[in-house]
């Protein structure tokens, strides 16, 4: 049983393997319930910073957040997170979402992104707990007869669908344990989806609260709080061209995203972290000293 508020911790995966470990090792020695490893493009796939770091996490359920199945079959994921949960302690979990930057990659798109979202999340369930894929997938051909040929987990391997957006999360309510809001920071965008996901819960007759809400964003903290605050504008700056446009509660003036975009094409991050404002980076990361992270978790 999952409790009702967790703290969690994410990483890029852009490190080496011995800074993998070195990190694990001093996670461990706090009291965190979950730790991630995002799957961005072009660093490391997730799994293999998973692996590495999972003998060292003893307290932590891990998982990548998120594989897209533009980049990995259900199959594999299916494959992957069953292994992963047996190297880790605490277990593991599955985070899948449409993904972002493929395209610039040669990585198209999914093409129907709600039904191949729903038909992904729903064949890897069914291979995990050996049962025959039903129903069959436009996206993802794989027979009835399909079974993963290796030991499957005894207990249920919880599965979080990342997504911004109102359609999809009311379907994850159907099949998913968590819907997990990527990027952002943001109480009122948080209210919005708590909203639609007990709707959804209603509709697919789940318990109220079933479903539960995750947020991550990029996360800065120092007892210089200006120091944190300049350093996360400055990471912040590449995410907020593809999440900016997601979130219905704020009216960017038009011509912000168009400035952003033109910084970072130029690699010009000074002038792209300038572009940020203190109320616009609120929404979407959290930065400053240790009680002004407690204060915006708390609201």
């Amino acid at each position: 049983m999952l409790s009702r508020r967790e703290t969690s911790i994410a990483l890029q995966t852009d490190k080496t393997p011995a800074e993998y470990v070195a990190l694990a090792q001093l996670i461990d020695e706090f009291a965190f319930d979950v730790v991630s490893v995002y799957n961005d493009l072009p660093y490391h796939p997730a799994f293999g910073p998973l692996f590495l770091m999972a003998p060292h996490l003893h307290r932590a359920r891990i998982g990548p957040a998120g594989v897209s199945p533009t980049r990995m079959a259900p199959i594999d994921m299916a494959a992957n997170v069953a292994l992963l949960h047996a190297c880790a302690p605490a277990g593991a979990y599955l985070g899948i979402v449409r993904g972002a930057w493929g395209e610039r990659f040669g990585i198209p798109p999914l093409r129907a992104p709600l039904r191949d979202m729903r038909d992904c999340a729903r064949i890897v369930q069914q291979l995990l707990h050996g049962e025959a894929i039903h129903p069959q997938s436009h996206a993802f051909p794989v027979p009835a007869d399909a079974r993963l040929a290796l030991p499957l987990p005894e207990m249920e391997i919880p599965l979080l669908i990342g997504t911004w957006g109102s359609r999809l999360a009311h379907i994850a309510c159907a099949f998913a344990n968590e819907v997990k809001i990527g990027g952002s920071a943001n109480p009122r965008l948080a209210a919005r989806m708590a909203c639609i996901l007990r709707a959804g819960e209603s509709e697919h007759n789940r318990a109220p609260g079933e479903v539960r809400l995750v947020l991550g964003c990029v996360t800065v903290v120092a007892e210089d709080r200006a120091a944190a605050r300049e350093k996360a504008r400055r990471a912040a700056a590449r995410y907020l061209t593809v999440v900016l446009p997601l979130d219905p509660t704020i009216s960017p003036e038009p011509a912000l995203l168009a400035r952003l975009e033109d910084c970072l094409a130029r690699a010009d991050d000074d002038g792209a972290a300038s572009l940020i404002s203190d109320e616009l980076l609120d929404a979407f990361v959290l930065a400053g000293r240790p009680s002004d992270i407690i204060a915006r978790c708390e609201e």
